[in-house]
């Protein structure tokens, strides 16, 4: 996130308290939403530690930064209502939400109003059109698969060879994806 702020500085330069999201004379608001409690708790938990850790004492010009979280319980049903709470609340962008389901819940609000979507965890295609306010540092789930199919061709398996099993959702048509563009080239 720093590094994102650090390259959007000219608009936090030119931010106003009127005129920015999240973004005041003291202070930059950022917002995560990802689960923090449920089976996948762990996740959210480890994730908003580090955050905190990242983030303490952090200053861009002049400015602190600080996080508000919401627990969407990693259920693409809570998740619009926790991104608009916080977008209410007055955020600058979403910083790590966690998931492929709910990720995809959390697009249309996100393109709405216009919301940068930095570092979620998550591997969809869905985050990478090459437009909008999305910045991600992992790789799409179908870069990943792609990556192993070409290994494993390097390594003598034939492209006949290659089968997919997939679940018929995101995280299955980004693996297809990967696999048809490996065995393409």
């Amino acid at each position: 996130m720093l590094i994102y702020a650090n390259t959007n500085q000219n608009a936090i330069e030119q931010a106003s308290t009127a005129t920015t999201p999240g973004v005041t004379a003291q202070e930059i608001f950022l917002g995560s939403v990802l689960p923090l409690d449920g089976r996948t708790a762990g996740i959210g938990i480890k994730i908003s530690a580090g955050f905190d850790a990242a983030l303490a004492g952090q200053i861009i010009n002049g400015r602190t930064v600080r996080i508000l979280y919401a627990d969407d319980l990693y259920e693409p049903i809570l998740t619009p209502l926790k991104v608009r709470r916080l977008q209410k609340q007055g955020i600058f962008a979403l910083l790590g939400n966690v998931g492929t389901p709910t990720t995809a819940a959390a697009l249309p609000i996100i393109k709405q109003h216009g919301i940068p979507a930095v570092g979620f965890f998550t591997g969809t295609s869905l985050l990478r059109t090459g437009r909008g306010l999305m910045l991600n540092y992992r790789a799409s789930y179908a870069q990943e698969t792609e990556t192993v199919i070409k290994a494993a061709i390097q390594a003598g398996v034939k492209p006949e060879q290659v089968c997919a099993y997939v679940q018929n959702d995101a995280y299955g048509k980004d693996g297809l994806l990967g696999m048809a563009t490996a065995l393409k080239q």
